[in-house]
């Protein structure tokens, strides 16, 4: 009876070792990639930007950064490029100017 449990007590706990091991690679996988590794890109409306709206480059720089653009060209949503009294904007080839309608 005791070799019995004992041998059931050590089946139950390599199981539980072999999954643990197993689910905890996962997890740490997926922590290692950040929470928001499969989210979907979700696009709003564009934003219209006319002459005497009183915007700086700045400003719309930052509107760009939140929407996934930056200063290095090799950025597949976008870059830009700051001057002093303007701003340059490239879309690039993930960004959703650039995709074919349908």
């Amino acid at each position: 009876m005791v070799i019995g449990v004992s041998l059931l007590l050590i089946l139950g706990l390599c199981t539980f070792i072999h999954f643990y091991a197993t689910y905890a690679q996962l997890m740490d996988e997926k922590l290692r990639l950040g929470p928001f590794a499969n989210t979907a890109k979700i696009y709003a409306a564009a934003q219209s930007v006319a002459v005497g709206d009183v915007l700086t480059p700045d400003d719309i720089a930052a509107d760009l950064r939140r929407s996934g653009y930056g200063e290095s060209r090799s950025n597949p949503d976008g870059y830009y490029q700051l001057h002093p009294s303007a701003i340059e904007v490239f879309p690039g080839p993930d960004s959703i100017s650039t995709r074919k309608p349908g």
